[in-house]
């Protein structure tokens, strides 16, 4: 069963999508970053400059096959069923039609209304279908 867990109260997105790719990698997930086709650039530098010590290697999907069959991380606005990864980081603000093709789906939610009401949708959606759903608080506060 595809877990799904939703971290919010993100603050700065890219920086925190950033360092969670890092961590994910280091872990050994092969990650795929679903991000709007406006912001695909901004992620993809911020990747690039996260760190002159640790650098995450990524690529995106319009990438030829080899490449994309040796990178952990492939970014991506599109998804197709052929997508790569075990692992989807959700940048978007719908939810992706067949999350069940992943092992984990990962919901990055910003502060603003507009982020919090699609992430809203996205749980009530994830929820109906059975997934199995968890919070983590960004900012590390207790739930109220």
């Amino acid at each position: 069963m595809t877990s799904i867990v939703f971290h919010y109260n993100v603050n700065h997105r890219v920086d925190y999508t950033c360092r969670l790719v890092r961590k994910g990698v280091a872990t050994g997930a092969k990650l795929l970053l679903w991000v709007p086709k406006e912001e695909l650039e901004q992620l993809d530098r911020a990747l690039w400059q996260l760190s002159p010590i640790e650098f995450v290697p990524h690529c995106r999907s319009n990438a030829t096959g080899q490449v994309i069959a040796r990178s952990r991380v492939v970014l991506t606005s599109v998804l197709t069923p052929t997508t790569h990864g075990n692992v989807l980081v959700n940048f978007c603000e719908c939810a992706p039609e067949d999350f069940t093709a992943f092992e984990r789906v990962i919901e990055v939610v910003g502060l603003d209304d507009a982020s919090r009401q699609a992430a809203r949708q996205r749980w009530r959606h994830y929820a109906q279908a059975g997934a199995e759903l968890a919070r983590h608080d960004a900012q590390g506060r207790a739930m109220q």
